[in-house]
């Protein structure tokens, strides 16, 4: 119960207190490796860009579900086929310069592509997670999941 109680005070906190939506914010999981004095300085100056741009530290523990999430995604596929919704995932890689291109044309095409197997918009999912950064640039996630029920299976090649 204490738990609930904790979780539902540092929702209150991010949300109400500091103001920001749910539905708009972003969350950033990062790992440091190197030398033990290389990571601390990395660490520190990651945290004080996301204090310039308002952001908050959020701790070890949402690092750690996402890592777990990453295993469970695998494990969904039959459930989720269960329910009439296939998935896939796929990654890229670009100049940072790019990312948000990228990730808007990419989006646009898989839209654009599902509509000719059949799929409106409304039974297409796309997500984007940068899941690791460069100096020169990020690799991006791609999740993308279609609910086919329904669906006029002799259009779909």
């Amino acid at each position: 119960m204490w738990s609930e109680f904790v979780e539902a005070a540092k929702k209150f906190f991010v949300v109400k207190i500091k103001g920001f939506d749910p539905n708009e914010m972003a969350a950033c999981t990062m790992l440091f490796e190197g030398d033990e004095d290389w990571a601390r300085n990395a660490h520190k100056t990651i945290l004080n860009l996301g204090k310039q741009f308002g952001g908050l530290v959020g701790g070890p523990e949402n690092g750690l579900r996402g890592y777990l999430l990453t295993f469970l995604i695998a494990y969904t596929r039959d459930l989720a086929m269960q329910h009439h919704t296939l998935g896939e995932s796929f990654e890229l890689s670009c100049q940072w310069t790019h990312v948000s291109d990228m990730c808007k044309r990419v989006k646009q095409r898989l839209f654009d592509e599902a509509a000719k197997q059949g799929f409106g918009k409304e039974r297409v999912w796309i997500s984007f997670r940068v899941t690791q950064i460069y100096e020169t640039g990020a690799a991006i996630y791609v999740y993308l999941t279609l609910y086919h029920k329904g669906l006029d299976r002799s259009r779909v090649i």
